[in-house]
């Protein structure tokens, strides 16, 4: 199977027990964003049972992936036309109705 390179298997210990982990990280503006979802506990899985994880789930951590960029992107934004609204305002070169 060729391994892909989107997706990573994260293995967690949580109260004595081994948990795999499906993960999908994305870079944004010089961030990692993450987003995971539990595949099994115990037995590492399979490469069957990772592909089938990637196609029930693979969508799902993109949505996730996407949102948390957003929501960053967002906070960061600044609208171009309206800060140069502003500087030609406060220098008087546009008169104020």
């Amino acid at each position: 199977m060729k391994r892909d390179i989107y997706y990573r298997v994260d293995r967690r210990v949580q109260n004595g027990v081994v948990k795999y982990y499906l993960m999908r990280e994305v870079n944004s503006d010089s961030h990692k964003f993450r987003a995971s979802k539990l595949i099994k506990a115990g037995t590492p899985p399979t490469d069957p049972e990772i592909t089938r994880a990637i196609l029930l789930y693979g969508f799902d951590l993109e949505m996730k992936c996407c949102e948390k960029v957003v929501s960053y992107r967002v906070k960061n934004f600044k609208y171009e036309h309206e800060e140069n609204e502003k500087n030609l305002l406060s220098s008087g070169k546009i008169p104020i109705p």
